[in-house]
């Protein structure tokens, strides 16, 4: 490394290690019972539209934040001010320099040099905000066993974030992942390209799946070849990359969770029992989505400088994947019976663990719902309530799997349940849980060199930053969210018995928690006490 290019590193690695330790120490949680919504209707407008830098032009977002989260006002032009300043000194001072060395070779060594006593100072402070001990809000990643020597691609694809990829291939007795439509898109000059398709076959007697071939950029490769290696390696990068770009915020935050506030924003009134049950776990959507794209998917933002893509390949994946947005993926157990994996004779440890997590939520929803509606007729004499589904289905891609016509009270219970889960679970599932996969670039890259060199130690440093705000702590799923009932002067008793919902749903949370505890921890699991209440509080 030169000299000059030494003390650059110094300088900005230091400045950015700063503002990333303060973000993360100051966070505060967001008030996510105060349901008092703005009145005007949201327009939902092309990213594009919204930032002329980005041009994404197939997605849409709010036209504006809100004047619910806009509130406390200083608070909001406070953050409104250091997100913008942060992107004149990313574009002045970015956390890049030119002709740096790559990673240290022991994947250990170069995850402590990157992972700092500033960050270790900054969880420490976060924790004494939020009354937590420091390893209840982040500790130091865990390296999971199946990615210890050469990864164990079978148990990845039933076990942690990657476990929703794995699908049966039609009319045959295997399974597969499959990513070949990422070969159409070009990566940065001297990168592999990350279209790849793995192929598994069914070990009835073991219950797990074994790889039996992968085709990537490499060819078609073979577990006995010179290159299965590599090739693993072009797997886990893909994975890791779709996950990030668009499981995670093209379908999760942006497709997802934009759309969800925005329709429940203008169809449903405040008083209406259905938007105060969804309240705490959309607020804040078009605030928190807005400061993201300013730090992560602007040019030479976080995405561009981590993944394999410049920003225009990178927009023009995020447009093209809209088609394959699916809302089945919000309830586990019909998403995997889509895929053709419910009950395929093989262990499914996070299918198990999404399962019990989604099986709260729809319990809760289902109890609290009792209370408004007496039959399915009920239901569907109520106009907002069938506007509202008619208004989601229509504005996702692909739609629901239920509309007005056919909705009963046993459907609403769980769309709702699965709008809960979208927030939290699967949030947590694509988002946070990255955080014990990524930071092993030695066996999951980022990028894939064709010379063989390891990431930049900026091109790191950046990856772990971006996970390390992924933690961030936020307003907790298990906290007491009994204030956002609404408050019924004629219908007294029924107050009470949503809030009796509301804590029911809090104790059994915590039953689930307790019962987890019992069993050795894993870093692939969920558990209630690590979830947020949704993706933005």
């Amino acid at each position: 490394m030169g000299r000059i290019a030494q003390f650059r590193w110094t300088i900005r690695n230091g400045l950015w290690s700063r503002i990333l330790a303060l973000k993360f120490s100051t966070n505060r949680d967001l008030d996510v019972t105060r349901c008092i919504k703005d009145p005007r209707k949201l327009e939902a407008v092309p990213v594009a539209q919204l930032f002329p830098r980005i041009a994404i032009q197939h997605v849409l977002v709010g036209e504006r934040t809100p004047l619910d989260e806009q509130h406390p006002v200083v608070r909001h032009r406070i953050r409104r001010f250091f997100s913008r300043l942060f992107m004149f000194l990313n574009r002045l001072f970015p956390p890049t320099v030119e002709g740096l060395p790559p990673i240290d070779a022991n994947p250990q060594m170069a995850l402590a040099q990157a992972y700092t006593d500033r960050h270790r100072r900054a969880v420490r402070k976060a924790a004494k905000r939020h009354g937590q001990l420091p390893k209840e809000v982040l500790e130091f990643p865990v390296l999971p066993q199946e990615l210890k020597g050469s990864p164990d691609l079978g148990t990845l694809a039933v076990q942690g974030p990657f476990a929703g990829y794995i699908r049966k291939v039609m009319n045959q007795d295997s399974f597969e992942w499959d990513l070949r439509h990422l070969t159409e898109y070009h990566p940065r000059a001297g990168l592999y390209r990350l279209g790849m398709r793995v192929q598994f076959q069914l070990d009835p007697m073991g219950k797990r799946l074994t790889p039996t071939k992968i085709e990537s950029a490499l060819g078609l490769s073979y577990p006995n070849d010179a290159n299965w290696a590599l090739a693993s390696r072009l797997a886990l990068c893909a994975l890791s990359t779709h996950t990030s770009l668009i499981r995670h915020w093209n379908w999760v935050h942006l497709i997802g969770g934009e759309t969800l506030s925005i329709v429940t924003r203008n169809v449903l009134p405040t008083d209406h029992p259905f938007c105060r049950l969804l309240w705490p776990h959309i607020f804040g959507a078009q605030a928190s989505n807005r400061l993201g794209m300013e730090s992560q998917v602007v040019p030479g933002g976080d995405f561009e400088s981590v993944f394999s893509y410049a920003h225009e390949e990178m927009y023009r994946l995020m447009d093209d994947s809209v088609g394959g947005f699916d809302a089945k993926a919000w309830d586990p157990q019909g998403y995997a019976a889509k895929r053709g994996v419910l009950h395929a004779g093989f262990d499914q440890p996070t299918e198990g663990n999404l399962a019990a997590l989604f099986d709260v939520m729809l319990r809760h929803t289902a109890r609290y719902l009792a209370l408004y509606y007496d039959s399915d007729a009920d239901v569907r004499a109520d106009r907002a309530m069938c506007e509202w589904v008619d208004a989601l289905d229509k504005a996702l891609s692909n739609g629901l799997p239920v509309t007005s016509g056919s909705l009963t009270l046993a459907s609403l219970a769980r769309l709702a349940a699965c709008c809960l889960y979208l927030g939290t679970v699967q949030h947590e599932l694509v988002g946070s849980s990255l955080w014990n996969y990524q930071v092993w670039t030695n066996v999951m890259p980022v990028q894939v060199a064709r010379d063989g060199s390891r990431e930049p130690v900026d091109v790191y440093q950046r990856l772990l930053n971006m996970n390390f705000m992924l933690s961030t702590p936020r307003a907790p799923l298990m906290a007491d969210l009994t204030a956002v009932v609404l408050s019924e002067p004629a219908n007294p008793e029924r107050s009470a018995q949503a809030v009796a919902a509301f804590a029911a749903f809090r104790q059994e949370l915590e039953g689930l928690q307790r019962a987890m505890e019992g069993e050795p921890w894993m870093p692939w699991k969920l558990y209630p006490k690590s979830l947020e209440v949704n993706m933005n509080a």
